[in-house]
């Protein structure tokens, strides 16, 4: 028994034309997700940049001696960033172990982004 006012529909061909147009709207979609997705990735981080593994290994263990040689000294720092409208400074105070502040010394440094060489504002320098 058919309903009033309504025909019955016969179910849609799936013709070859029709595949084909769902495969490439499918690769389309991919496609456009991936480039999407490279701009975001090769703009906003510029991947770690090393010239020499090998003498970033040499530096990192000259840094692992040096911070063992404070350790044996009983030294400590303390650092903080103050702020005056666009200026920034960095505050070091050097402690001995007995807790004293140390004058005199010389500081060298160089502040940079860990993994990104675009944001690197250097040489620093400046006595404590």
């Amino acid at each position: 028994m058919a309903q009033l006012g309504l025909a019955e529909k016969p179910p849609r061909e799936l013709t070859g034309r029709m595949v084909l147009f769902i495969i490439l709207a499918f690769f389309g979609v991919v496609v456009g997700v991936n480039v999407v997705m490279a701009r975001f990735a090769v703009s906003t981080f510029g991947g770690v940049e090393t010239e020499s593994s090998y003498k970033a290994g040499l530096a990192f263990r000259s840094e692992e001696e040096a911070a063992a040689q404070q350790a044996t000294r009983g030294w400590y720092v303390e650092a903080d960033v103050a702020s005056q409208g666009l200026e920034r400074h960095v505050v070091l105070i050097v402690r001995d172990a007995a807790g004293k502040p140390l004058s005199g010394l010389e500081v060298t440094g160089r502040l940079f982004h860990p993994t990104d060489a675009r944001g690197v504002r250097g040489p620093v320098r400046g006595i404590a």
